[in-house]
């Protein structure tokens, strides 16, 4: 893969991250856009349970991208390598400052 290539490949998939984000995210941001503090807006208890699930639903955007443009250009093998990664490093490892490598 040349240059071009992998230039073109990252500004899909960040673009691609960032479009599935705020598809989601957008429908909570316009319902909450006139619940300010007086009104209740910022209690977890007033939320409605559609408007938490698009909020981590949302959340997946770069794992979708990754897991999409991995099968996209390694197939089956390029995925089942990207998920390896994370059952190998894990989430405690990644949270205590350890750099993964390759």
């Amino acid at each position: 893969m040349g240059p071009a290539r992998s230039a073109q490949g990252m500004t899909r998939f960040f673009a691609f991250a960032c479009l599935w984000s705020w598809a989601f995210w957008i429908p909570m941001v316009l319902f909450f856009q006139n619940r300010g503090p007086e009104a209740g807006g910022t209690e977890l208890a007033g939320i409605p349970i559609w408007a938490l699930l698009l909020a981590f639903v949302g959340g997946y955007g770069p794992t979708a991208a990754g897991q999409i443009f991995s099968a996209r250009e390694s197939g089956r093998d390029g995925v089942k390598a990207l998920l390896r990664r994370l059952v190998v490093y894990g989430p405690q490892k990644l949270t205590r400052g350890e750099v993964p490598t390759p």
